[in-house]
């Protein structure tokens, strides 16, 4: 493996501003310790930006102990500043800090460094990770226009009345916001979203208390017997009484897991929303902290070729429906379970504290 050894700068030999940052992830959030974990970084320091152009992320070395780290940049806006950056650490320790080294080198770093859709990039998520979108492109950017950040290519495509303005600074970086009447995402079948045990993560806050509104929703299909309107699988917020639910359906019937939150969420504010769901049992965790977990007995329907859809429902007797309204700026599929470790320090990415920018 290349491995970057950051020279030694003299306190007054700075070019453009300052040339480098050190992000120290705090042990005491890592339960245990977290192995290829992409960690969220958002940069806002003007002396770090300053006097840098639009490609200046192709000069930029994300190490760990001196070992180089894949990158991906979803957002590099020299003139707010801001820049958000996904870095996999190969290890991350739960008895003590873990250091990122985030500076300018003279040297191309593309095989280390790219932005959402590039190769460098695909590779901070490993193989669990089936789709990952950040919420970061135009909405009105045409059919696959809002990118799936790992190597699947699980692109989706906006639909209703979403417009340029429908992309804010929110959350994480950015978000997209739903008016809960016509606007969603769709995202094509794929072989590599047939889950029979899965994760499914949001950063989300809904703007509306009024019945239910799906965060994720991926179509049973009408295609075997009983089969009529289910999800396949599914998180939706349940604005009526202010709890989430998942839902995850067998493969013959409507007889499957379903579980609601026994915590609730606040209209108006960003959670970090979880569903695990496996052949034996669904669990909701809300931030870092588990809300439910209910046991069943659950064959998956994994031939099932509908879209996945994002801020919506699709069943066949009443077509798009309970939208969501409100704002979503992360959401992160995987096809394991991920532990309760992992939600933690997810949790803490989403919520801006995991890392400590000197």
């Amino acid at each position: 493996m290349h491995r970057y050894i950051p020279m030694s700068i003299p306190d007054d030999f700075v070019i453009g501003g300052k040339d480098y940052i050190l992000a120290t992830i705090d042990s005491s959030l890592i339960d245990s310790t977290l192995t290829n974990f992409p960690v969220g970084i958002e940069i806002g320091d003007v002396s770090f930006m300053a006097d840098r152009s639009s490609t200046d992320w192709q000069n930029l070395h994300c190490t760990v102990s001196g070992t180089e780290c894949y990158v991906e940049v979803d957002v590099w806006d020299v003139s707010t500043p801001k820049a958000i950056l996904h870095v996999k650490v190969a290890s991350i320790s739960s008895s003590a800090d873990t250091v990122i080294d985030i500076r300018f080198g003279a040297d191309n770093t593309t095989t280390y460094v790219g932005e959402t859709g590039d190769t460098a990039a695909q590779n901070v998520w490993d193989s669990n990770f089936v789709a990952v979108y950040h919420m970061s492109q135009d909405p009105t950017g045409g059919s696959g226009c809002i990118l799936d950040s790992t190597s699947n290519g699980n692109n989706g495509t906006p639909a209703g009345s979403m417009t340029s303005g429908d992309l804010v600074d929110s959350g994480f970086g950015k978000a997209l916001d739903f008016d809960g009447t016509d606007d969603y995402i769709s995202i094509a079948h794929d072989s590599s979203l047939a889950l029979s045990t899965m994760t499914l993560m949001h950063h989300a806050k809904y703007s509306n208390s009024s019945g239910r509104q799906a965060l994720t929703y991926k179509d049973y299909g009408d295609t075997d017997s009983g089969a009529t309107n289910n999800a396949n699988y599914q998180v939706s917020v349940e604005g009526d009484d202010d709890a989430i639910s998942v839902w995850w359906e067998n493969s013959v019937g409507n007889n499957g897991g379903h579980s609601t939150s026994a915590s609730v969420v606040s209209n108006g504010q960003f959670y970090t929303i979880t569903g695990i769901l496996t052949s034996s049992l669904c669990s909701i965790y809300i931030n870092e902290s588990q809300s439910s977990s209910t046991s069943h007995s659950v064959t998956p329907n994994t031939s099932n070729t509908r879209p996945l859809l994002i801020g919506a429902e699709n069943s066949s007797s009443s077509g798009i429906n309970d939208l969501f309204e409100g704002q979503i700026s992360e959401i992160r599929i995987s096809n394991t379970a991920r532990s309760a470790a992992w939600i933690k320090a997810t949790n803490a990415v989403l919520q801006k504290t995991l890392v400590t920018l000197s």
